[in-house]
């Protein structure tokens, strides 16, 4: 017999002139009226999560001899509720009212990072139980059992393997000669960027190894405001990466605290002025300088900001990719230079879990489509053979839609050693049917299919070298090592490459390359869908991409005044331009904020310029300011993108849509603040013109403090978003409210392209206008009121002086 506690609702009962129900709702974390926002990744503290071991096992068994009742069963399962039943909820902690019934119980155990996606822990009776109860509950749209998965990695077969054959095969140790991917040759094309990220879904990387350490990428959104200000991009690429940090000019801003004699990322996290505690671009991860630690439970040695690998697995499939080039040590990456994200999500047995695959996947996406980080490509070597998952694969497809292409193992055959065909037994997540996934199986140095390759003519697109792959490995070593695990990097490595010279490249454009300029293998031909290995070199040449642009320069608007602001576009196509096609027509101009209005170009004359080889054309346009001169109300981000088909390439490749390059507006300007912190935050030095809190980001709130301060009158610019008064008791005037006072002359403008309001949160009003002197004129903005007074103009704002709202 099982006991479980539980309640009896004996009578209903009115109480007279109180607000019983949503009192009661908030309770239990549900609210039916303007429900404040939660993080869709948070996790539930102290929330005891089932060993990995245990995850495919929700119904225990007794040991053999035993005797005596079962206990309950216990799993975990990714749920993903309904939108209305999402919309309800306030605190995730609570949301398990949601799925509770009078025989299982569900406890939330985190967000997976899209709206009602959760992992949840269920326990019952049985597995049947809990399934059953999840499959009538009205509130759920979706629900999977949380699989185990395993990362596809062989023990190598001679682990002192010392020569690189799968990038420069030259018939060493009885090999095919050129049976390589070509890397020499592509080398001579391009090394890479730093500007291409690629995120490892894996085991983490090692970043203080001395061929990794600079490759690493840098959320540049976490950089501390007061280091910022003073780093020199000393490379000029537009990023503060471990290049800079390592260069002579940025020594008195960083520290070698862990005593190897260069800058990583784990001396970020351990000096405080770096590793600071604040989420710095409230992207809800603190202190996620190179990628996030998904893998928690007890024997996790890291923090959750700190993504390092113990297992050696995502280190060496990181080397792959992007061990540092030309640097006389080691081994090199088919990108010398790179951004490596780290997302570990697979522990030090190898195994990991699909909802934190899912959690490190939407990571990747949202740094993508919210924080201005060019992920174009997630690695991963690790899979499961069956086990659908419509959760996992909604991640990837939203990858996709975002501009990320999905590289996958094929997967390393049978417990015999033995590959499997994935036409027949589908190997997850490399046989999603989705446009953004390349599944990769293993070929040896002789171009042939390695034995423990999954292989599948419908299934599985393309071969690469998994063989003897020597790369990098935890603690400064280095080792070869086995598996379609090994192959996925080179794939990933190559789409990176390509990025790195045709930055505009779309997912489809890259796919195609890697896969139609591939090396046909005669044997290859009934084994995977190309019939071919990959050859990079004949990627980056392939004639499937369209005519690419960059903005080879452009300024930053900063002064009030002038009429226009002027851009020069490079095109490029390995076929060379056809100048006659460039006109005025080529360019779309569009802004982030401001009014919905299509922003004026002109073309220059005679401003075209093609460069000796005939492949590169180059133009200059004007960019008219959209109310005739700039002003602080031209205030942007300014994206150039290219119309369809308005450039021709002389092989009869146009243009695609896309967007290329931006430059921006911010007047620079005593009587204006830019507010770009939707925290409520005092002003940590009132007086000094910053309207900056104590993370250096200017808040509404302060920026007021410093307007009633100026002998001026003021206009706040506001970035989107919703600024929420929470300092009820702590104002900036010590009074006993939480309102913005209003004590001089103030223009306060918001963005009308999307909703940006300020919320009184119920505890107060929004303003409260003090003198006569004072004036406060609203543009574009929607309030919402706290608790009402007498005297407040049109339900939000106290007034004893003038207000206006437009």
């Amino acid at each position: 017999a099982r006991i479980r506690l539980g309640f009896e609702l004996l009578e209903r009962r009115q109480l007279l002139s109180a607000d019983v129900e949503p009192v009661l709702l908030e309770s239990r974390g549900i609210s039916l009226e303007s429900p404040a926002p939660i993080t869709w990744f948070e996790s539930v503290q102290n929330m005891q999560r089932i060993a990995l071991r245990s995850l495919a096992r929700v119904d225990p068994t007794l040991p053999e001899g035993a005797s005596g009742p079962l206990p309950g069963a216990a799993g975990e399962w990714i749920v993903q509720l309904k939108k209305g039943s999402a919309e309800t909820i306030r605190n995730l902690a609570a949301a398990d009212s949601l799925l509770d019934d009078a025989d299982n119980d569900f406890s939330i155990i985190s967000g997976l990072g899209s709206e009602g996606l959760i992992l949840v822990r269920g326990q019952g009776g049985s597995r049947a139980d809990i399934e059953a109860s999840l499959a009538r509950n009205a509130a759920i749209d979706s629900f999977h059992l949380n699989h185990l998965i395993e990362g596809q990695a062989t023990s190598p077969n001679d682990p002192e393997f010392p020569n690189l054959s799968d990038l420069n095969n030259v018939g060493q140790f009885g090999a095919t000669a050129d049976a390589d991917i070509d890397a020499p040759e592509a080398w001579d094309i391009t090394t890479g960027s730093t500007r291409v990220v690629v995120g490892v879904i894996d085991s983490g990387i090692d970043v203080t190894h001395p061929d990794l350490y600079l490759n690493v990428w840098i959320n540049q959104g976490e950089i501390p405001a007061s280091k910022r200000v003073n780093l020199d991009d000393t490379d000029s690429d537009g990023l503060f990466t471990f290049y800079d940090l390592n260069a002579p000019a940025n020594s008195n801003f960083v520290r070698d605290l862990n005593n190897n004699g260069y800058i990583d990322a784990n001396d970020l996290l351990r000096d405080p002025l770096w590793g600071d505690g604040v989420d710095t671009d409230n992207n809800g991860f603190i202190d996620d300088f190179f990628g996030w630690n998904f893998r928690g439970g007890t024997s996790e040695p890291f923090a959750a900001n700190d993504p390092r690998d113990v297992l050696g697995h995502g280190t060496h499939v990181a080397g792959t990719i992007g061990a540092i080039g030309n640097n006389g040590r080691g081994v090199t990456g088919i990108n010398w230079r790179s951004s490596l994200m780290a997302l570990k999500f697979l522990d030090e047995n190898n195994q990991g879990d699909s909802a934190a695959a899912i959690a490190a996947i939407n990571y990747a996406t949202m740094m993508r489509i919210h924080y201005d980080t060019n992920v174009r490509v997630l690695n991963n070597s690790w899979g499961q053979p069956g086990g659908f998952n419509e959760s996992l694969r909604a991640a990837i497809a939203d990858s996709g839609e975002s501009g990320i292409l999905f590289v996958a193992a094929a997967g390393n055959g049978n417990i015999l050693g033995q590959g499997v065909d994935n036409d027949r037994t589908p190997f997850y997540p490399a046989s999603y049917d989705l446009d953004n996934i390349i599944s990769v199986a293993a070929s040896d140095a002789n171009d042939r299919l390695a034995t423990f390759s999954n292989y599948g003519a419908a299934s599985v697109d393309i071969v690469a070298p998994g063989v003897g792959i020597r790369s990098t490995l935890p603690n400064g070593r280095y080792g070869a090592t086995n598996g379609t695990s090994m192959a996925t990097p080179h794939v990933s490595g190559g789409a990176a490459l390509i990025w790195s010279l045709l930055p505009n490249a779309s997912p489809m454009e890259v796919r195609d390359a890697l896969l139609i300029a591939a090396d046909d293998i005669p044997g290859l031909a009934d084994s995977v869908g190309s019939g071919a290995r990959l050859n990079i070199h004949q990627s980056l040449t392939a004639n499937v991409f369209s005519v690419q642009a960059r903005l080879a320069s452009s300024t930053d608007v900063t002064q009030n005044g002038g009429t226009f602001n002027e851009l020069t576009v490079e095109y490029y196509h390995p076929s060379g331009i056809v100048t006659g096609s460039i006109d005025a027509s080529d360019l779309v101009i569009t802004r982030d904020w401001g009014p919905v209005s299509d922003v004026a170009v002109e073309f220059v004359p005679g401003s075209v310029q093609v460069s000796s080889d005939g492949k590169t054309a180059s133009a200059r346009y004007r960019v008219l300011a959209p109310g005739g001169t700039w002003d602080v109300l031209d205030f942007g981000t300014y994206q150039a993108s290219l119309k369809s088909d308005a450039i021709q390439s002389i092989s009869g490749q146009t243009t695609g849509v896309s967007s290329f390059g931006s430059f921006k507006v911010k007047i620079q300007d005593p009587s204006v603040i830019y507010v770009d912190s939707v925290r409520d935050a005092v002003d940590a030095n009132p007086g000094d013109g910053l309207a900056a809190d104590t993370t250096g980001r200017a808040t509404l709130r302060a920026a007021i403090q410093e307007a009633n301060l100026a002998t001026q009158p003021m206009t706040l610019v506001l970035e989107k978003g919703i600024y929420k008064l929470e300092l009820l008791g702590r104002s900036e005037d010590n009074s006993l409210t939480g309102d913005l006072d209003i004590k001089k002359p103030l223009r306060i403008v918001a963005d009308d392209r999307a909703t940006t309001r300020i919320d009184a949160n119920r505890i107060d009003r929004v303003f409260d206008v003090r003198s006569t002197a004072a004036s406060l004129e609203l543009i574009r903005l929607t309030l919402a009121s706290g608790q009402p007074a007498a005297n407040e103009v049109g339900g939000v704002v106290l007034s004893t002086g003038n207000v206006t709202v437009t």
